[in-house]
């Protein structure tokens, strides 16, 4: 039976390369993306390619939307996808203060507590093969903070700690747990951040100062110096090791070329 495979976040950056990419090695892939029309589009490229993908809208954040993606997915599948990869992610860039707790909750929500959630609902069957393994892309922000970083930074550790975790406690099980901190990619994620900055600091002129200087910075504006030129786009999927056997500790430090 053909490997299936369950990747959130496929409708830009990552998430969709990982999908099409794995799709074009053979596996059955079921994709997730913000919006049906992200959903729609990973389709229509899927099927341009003659590829075995099946894509639809997904709100990561909605417990009862994911239970029925992953239900659905039961359904045509011998009990539930083989493997997960958690590629769905929001940013925030803006100074802590600034930061409301409604968006704090959500970049929490979509960075954080999702990948828990759909662990929750695939390990069963998983346990019960006595195989899966679930992917959990983070990112390198958090173990590095930077400046109006503080709130991504924080649902980036704590989706490591909660992985790391995860995959000790599943030791013995034969479900294996990868974790993935990549670098800076111009992703939807990189969209996020500079749609974050456009709004004034509401606590400070030097915030407002740096979030202009910041969105010019991601947005090439700053001139052709390689310091000031846009983070390089990520069109590949992720490192082998997110499908091949995990390393002992379980965790791959992913950067771009530049």
């Amino acid at each position: 039976m053909t490997t299936s495979v369950l990747v959130t976040g496929a409708g830009h950056g990552i998430g969709h390369a990982t999908a099409l990419h794995l799709a074009h090695a053979g596996y059955n892939v079921f994709a997730t993306a913000r919006t049906q029309d992200e959903a729609h589009a990973l389709t229509i490229r899927a099927q341009e390619r003659g590829l075995n993908l099946s894509a639809t809208a997904l709100d990561v954040s909605d417990p009862a939307a994911c239970e029925a993606a992953i239900r659905d997915i039961a359904h045509r599948t011998a009990g539930g996808p083989d493997t997960v990869v958690n590629a769905d992610g929001f940013a925030v860039a803006r100074a802590v203060e600034d930061v409301t707790e409604e968006t704090a909750h959500r970049l929490m929500e979509i960075n954080t507590f999702a990948a828990v959630r759909i662990a929750r609902l695939v390990l069963p069957v998983m346990r019960r093969r006595g195989r899966g393994r679930i992917v959990n892309l983070s990112s390198a922000a958090g173990r590095s903070v930077l400046p109006l970083g503080g709130w991504y930074g924080a649902s980036r550790a704590a989706s490591a700690a909660l992985t790391h975790a995860l995959r000790m406690e599943l030791a013995g099980s034969g479900v294996q747990v990868v974790l993935i901190e990549h670098g800076f990619h111009a992703t939807g994620l990189l969209e996020d951040a500079i749609h974050s900055l456009t709004p004034p600091s509401g606590t400070s002129e030097r915030f407002t100062d740096c979030y202009r200087n910041a969105v010019a910075a991601l947005s090439g504006r700053h001139g052709s110096a390689p310091r000031n030129r846009p983070p390089p786009s990520y069109t590949g999927p992720l490192p082998p090791a997110g499908l091949e056997p995990a390393t002992p500790w379980g965790w791959t430090p992913a950067w771009p070329h530049l």
